[in-house]
């Protein structure tokens, strides 16, 4: 599978979570947070492109402006 910077990923054995930062031939940067009590630590690390399941992540719904009549 051809991965791209931005998408969003998880281990095909389970995990957190990931967004592809880099591609790089069958390797992957992926950048994700683990969450630790009050805050969250940003972590990074390199997997080989066939560990890795793009997951479909659906975009929020877009609030719609409604016009009020006076």
């Amino acid at each position: 599978m051809d991965f791209k910077v931005g998408d969003v990923v998880v281990l095909r054995s389970g995990g957190p979570k990931m967004t592809i930062a880099a591609v790089k031939a069958d390797r992957a940067i992926c950048i994700w947070f683990n969450r630790r009590e009050d805050s969250h630590e940003e972590k990074t690390a390199e997997f080989l492109t066939p560990t890795l399941k793009l997951l479909t992540v659906r975009a929020a719904p877009r609030e719609q402006a409604v016009d009020q009549a006076d």
